[in-house]
């Protein structure tokens, strides 16, 4: 090694760019800068401990950035390195560097040396800085390909510890999206490029545009800028609310103080195609996700996340191709799309069930829509496809049915229940079809003791449940007793002994909490004793 050749003063303005880094670990975000810029494909990042020789906790720590990029001849370290604001970057977009200050950095640490190896052309330095910012260029003799670099500072065992933590940790939030191989003490930390956390999302590539977009599970808007996959800057909020997305390109640029993206051409143009990125390919993405989890028909830990996602894209505007997409299923298993719930149905209402049932077929087939539905989140997302004037509800809270069926027990053996409430009835003047036994389907299958209907197996709104007309004018109704509710069973065997009284009873249940009052009540029981007279011959009188 040659004797030291001249010292080179770092200039007056050392101090100053200094702290212009936030960070004082921030000079290992630009030595990766640099040694990308040197055209390397491989980084390696070490942190070593060396204690001292009495064996206490004291010792020094070195930081070394080691690339294999083209490295400087002499002329390039004069010129370039050592001269504060010097860089042959400013112009060329392959290069990240644009003010050649990045170097500097390395003094924020408050290091003791920095000792600087680099070779090309044949050529091979090493600069010395000491603690005043002064430094010596010797040359070197071994042989050295790329460039070398090391910080080196006094500390104890225990603040080496934690330097290397925050070594690890600085390295891997700047650096982990960059383009070559990039290591900490022998560990690859490069990361994909993608939205952390976002089952759905996508990437898309244009140019020199790469973006990222998604929907984060905790549905927090976050952005990324990236050149060469370096970080310039993140945050969270931005642009596009419930959404987050990270875009990399050589258009993008960071201020001197590193702190925020330059919104200049490059800036608008990235974010220009992240906003195409969500109206086509993630909406797209979304929708087909749902759809997918929707056909299961069945409850999934993923349906109120993708419904969300969906609904921030019906909030932010949906292309018309994307609302035609078959999405929403029927217990049918007919599938309908957003452009299909968005419109007026005829019922001006749109029902929900869990599963499939009796209830969802009858009313499905008389072209109401009935839509599946597992979670609030779907439910959210068709309230905000629907218009004001449509309502939304569970189709077993607003509809009734029953299937007539002869029940458990002997069609014989009811015969005289269903007889005496039929008289029952035409006494007090109203308008039947018929009664029958049958087996309900809804809420209230089995809480309702009765309900009527217009048809046999026809669906029932539940105001319409416990209406019996008695107008000349009113339609003819049936009555359907639920076989399976618990009065049943003993009014049958009531109704062998005291037909009347066991339909008195029926009646009355059927009415209460409806249309029963004392005066209907008083009519009810003197019809009833009329009939329970007139079956044993005796007259009221």
């Amino acid at each position: 090694m040659d004797p030291v050749q001249r010292p080179i003063a770092v200039e007056g303005a050392l101090a100053g760019l200094i702290h212009q880094f936030s960070d004082r670990y921030a000079f290992l975000r630009e030595l990766v800068q640099n040694a990308i810029d040197a055209g390397t494909q491989e980084i390696s990042v070490t942190c070593e401990f060396e204690a001292g020789r009495d064996g206490g906790d004291a010792g020094v720590a070195t930081i070394g950035v080691a690339d294999w990029g083209c490295g400087m001849t002499r002329e390039i370290v004069e010129q370039k390195l050592i001269r504060l604001f010097a860089s042959s970057k400013d112009g060329d977009r392959t290069k990240i560097g644009k003010f050649g200050i990045g170097f500097v950095s390395v003094f924020a640490l408050d290091p003791d040396a920095v000792c600087v190896d680099t070779a090309r052309e044949g050529e091979r330095w090493r600069l010395l800085f000491g603690r005043d910012h002064t430094c010596d260029l010797r040359r070197l003799d071994a042989a050295l390909e790329g460039t070398r670099v090391r910080v080196i500072k006094a500390m104890t065992r225990a603040e080496f510890d934690d330097l290397r933590i925050r070594v690890r940790a600085v390295v891997r939030h700047w650096c982990r999206h960059v383009g070559v191989e990039l290591r900490v003490d022998g560990e690859r930390i490069n990361a994909p490029f993608e939205i952390e956390d976002a089952p759905c999302q996508v990437a898309v590539a244009a140019a020199d545009l790469e973006i990222a977009v998604g929907h984060p599970q905790d549905g927090v808007a976050r952005f990324g800028y990236y050149n060469a996959g370096l970080t310039l800057h993140e945050g969270t909020g931005g642009q596009l609310e419930g959404f987050a997305f990270k875009v990399k390109s050589p258009g993008l640029e960071h201020t001197l103080t590193r702190d925020r993206v330059i919104e200049n051409t490059g800036w608008r143009r990235a974010i220009d195609a992240v906003r195409r990125a969500v109206a086509e390919q993630l909406a797209a993405r979304a929708v087909t996700m749902l759809a997918d989890e929707l056909a299961r028909g069945e409850p999934t830990a993923s349906l109120d996340y993708l419904a969300g996602a969906v609904l921030c894209h019906v909030r932010h505007g949906l292309r018309s191709s994307v609302r035609r997409v078959p999405l929403f299923l029927a217990p049918s298993g007919r599938r309908l799309s957003m452009r299909a719930i968005g419109r007026r149905h005829r019922s001006s209402e749109l029902l929900v069930v869990e599963e499939r049932s009796a209830l969802s077929d009858a009313l499905e087939a008389q072209g109401r829509t009935v839509v599946l539905v597992h979670g609030a989140g779907v439910l959210a997302l068709l309230s905000a496809l629907v218009r004001a004037q449509v309502e939304i509800d569970h189709a077993e809270r607003r509809w009734c049915l029953a299937v007539p069926d002869d029940g458990p027990s002997d069609p014989a053996a009811t015969s005289a229940l269903l007889d005496g409430v039929a008289r029952l009835l035409a006494g007090l003047g109203g308008r039947l079809h018929g009664v029958v036994l049958g087996r309900m389907h809804g809420d209230d299958a089995d809480t309702a003791v009765a309900i009527t209907q217009l048809g046999q197996g026809t669906p029932t709104p539940r105001p319409g449940a416990a209406v019996v007309g008695t107008s000349w004018l009113g339609r003819r109704r049936w009555l359907v007793i639920n076989g399976a509710h618990r009065l049943v069973p003993g009014l049958v065997a009531l109704s062998q002994r005291e037909p009347e009284l066991a339909a008195y009873l029926l009646v009355k249940a059927f009415w209460l909490g409806a249309s029963l009052d004392p005066a209907q009540d008083g009519r009810l029981s003197a019809v009833a004793w009329e009939l329970a007279l007139a079956r044993r011959g005796v007259s009221d009188g």
